[in-house]
Parts: structure tokens; sequence; C-alpha cells
């Protein structure tokens, strides 16, 4: 049950800063658990970056991130950024699109770097 999933995050949040990273489609599912919606287009990063600040909000985790085909966003307690990237139109794989965005921006967070 995703709910269950989620409350499952908020408790481990207590020992370390969990960082949950999703599409589109999977913000839509876990605010829906709490009974929000994803207001606005899907690949808007301005919506996503509410998105993500609602989410974190319920959730009481450290960060929410959202990966749009040419945009992400992402949300803590103290701030929320929605910022454009790089889209290609016609890329050669579609798998793991999400997990190398992921690598790259954990990597980013561990290096110290801001979430803007």
């Amino acid at each position: 049950d995703l709910k269950a999933c989620l409350d499952t995050l908020t408790e481990v949040n207590a020992y370390c800063d969990v960082v949950l990273s999703l599409n589109c489609s999977e913000t839509r599912q876990c605010l829906a658990t709490f009974g929000e919606l994803y207001e606005g287009a899907v690949e808007d990063f301005e919506a996503a970056r509410v998105a993500a600040a609602k989410l974190q909000r319920c959730m009481g985790i450290h960060m929410v991130q959202v990966h749009l085909k040419g945009s992400a966003a992402g949300a803590t307690a103290k701030e929320s950024v929605g910022v454009p990237g790089y889209y290609t139109a016609s890329p050669v794989i579609l798998t793991g699109g999400g997990d190398h965005f992921n690598s790259g921006f954990l990597s980013a967070l561990l290096a110290g770097c801001s979430l803007a």
C-alpha cells in the first residue's frame, strides 16, 4: 500500500534525511494518498515545485524532488525551487532516465550543492 510506504519514509526521516525523488505520475499518486492534487500542466516546473512543496509538507521528510522531461523541481521545509533543464526530443533510450537524473542530483547534494 502506497500510504504505508510513504508513512515508513516519514518514520525513517527521524534517523536520517530522506530524499524522495519522483516523476510526475508518481508525484500525482503520492499527493492523492494525502487528498491533495497536482495542479497544473504535466511538464510545468512551477506546478512541480508547488507539488513537491505540498508533498514535503504532508510527509514531513527532508526533501521531495520531482523530475520531469525537461525540468525539475524540489522542496525542503525551508525552500522550494523549479528549474528548466535539458530536453532531448528523440532520446536513444528512455529506460533509466530518472535513475540517471537521481544519481547526478544526489551526487550534487552530497557534494554540498544547494537545492537550487
